[in-house]
């Protein structure tokens, strides 16, 4: 099976940042005013195969989430038993099927996909056949699609660059055919032609009003959150802990290895963030559960001894996240993390 956390940084990595970051710009200090230990407990067994998740959600009964296995993209679990419920979503090239989907939003009619190779949203009904196929095309816009994200409420999040070269990257949100405004502005560099650290590693979550979003590095850490008006996105706050340096290995450049890792996986709640954050050079190190407030001020930090790989809040409890781990040299399971306070 190919290995959970490699796959991840194959595919957060898939437009590798130009430049490192530019060396004038401030780092403070980490500090969490709380800290506590997280419970852990495993939902699924050891032997049951789970598949390389990008992205959980977890509803009264179930989890569902969506990654390659056994020829399927989107799998659904019983919450609590761990049993596998359903997989769905076939791989290949057919009307019905997929190439790689990490992407999904779920509605009363059926659900949406985003097939990362073929670059379209493919809306299939509750028999899961396809009624519908759209590749989102911004280049008369001068505009690249990277990825996307889904919003309940029928909005779409994209990350872009601003041509071919990957010079620019930034976000913008459509629905219905409309777009608002395109945010470019980088967190490091004050030209504006170069935006060398939004990097390609980093995560991005959602508060479930809409009206809020984070963008989260694992190269390095810096957390950006933003305000959500109708379409357009609007800086919240910036906030810096950790530099970001690349590095040019046979004529590409790279990450450094001297690079302290950040944000693995990321969720949010009106009031919070919620993180699994390394905080090492150690890619392969186990993440914290961390919640920060929507300023990027960091609150509480719980220890794990798992890499929190995917994650989404418990619907009825707060104190409890569901989330798909790994041991290193181990394969991935479901456990429920509960995190006395987590949102308090």
């Amino acid at each position: 099976m190919i290995d959970r956390f490699g796959l991840l940084l194959v595919v957060l990595g898939f437009c590798v940042a130009v430049a490192s970051c530019g060396g004038g710009s401030k780092y403070e200090e980490l500090v969490f005013p709380e800290t506590g230990e997280a419970e852990m407990l495993y939902v699924t067994g050891e032997d049951e195969i789970l598949p390389n998740a990008f992205k959980m959600e977890v509803a009264d009964s179930m989890i569902v989430m969506a990654g390659p296995l056994d020829n399927r993209w989107i799998h659904v679990y019983h919450r609590d038993k761990g049993r596998p419920l359903a997989h769905y979503l076939p791989n290949g090239s057919g009307p019905d099927e997929v190439i790689a989907s990490f992407e999904f939003r779920q509605n009363p009619t059926g659900t949406e996909v985003f097939d990362l190779a073929t670059g379209q949203v493919k809306c299939f009904n509750n028999d899961w056949h396809c009624v519908s196929s759209l590749a989102p095309d911004l280049s008369k816009d001068s505009l690249v699609v990277k990825k996307l994200h889904f919003l309940q409420d029928g909005r779409t999040l994209f990350e872009i660059n601003t041509d071919l070269s990957h010079s620019r990257q930034g976000f913008t949100i459509m629905r219905d055919g409309c777009r608002g405004n395109v945010y470019l502005d980088s967190p490091v560099d004050d030209e504006p032609e170069d935006n060398a650290c939004m990097l390609d590693r980093h995560c991005v979550a959602f508060s479930p009003d809409g009206l809020k979003f984070a963008s989260a590095t694992l190269e390095g850490f810096i957390l950006e959150t933003f305000d959500i008006d109708n379409l357009d996105i609007k800086k919240r706050s910036v906030r810096m802990f950790y530099p970001y340096e690349s590095v040019e290995r046979d004529g590409f450049i790279g990450y450094s290895d001297r690079n302290v890792k950040g944000v693995v996986s990321m969720t949010g709640s009106d009031r919070y963030i919620v993180a699994s954050f390394n905080g090492t050079v150690d890619g392969m190190a186990p993440t914290d559960i961390t919640v920060w407030d929507w300023e990027g001020n960091p609150i509480r930090r719980y220890a794990l001894d798992v890499i929190v790989l995917a994650m989404d809040l418990s619907p009825d409890n707060p104190d409890v996240i569901y989330a798909l781990v790994q041991r290193r040299n181990e394969e991935t399971r479901i456990a429920k993390i509960t995190c006395p306070g987590l949102l308090d």
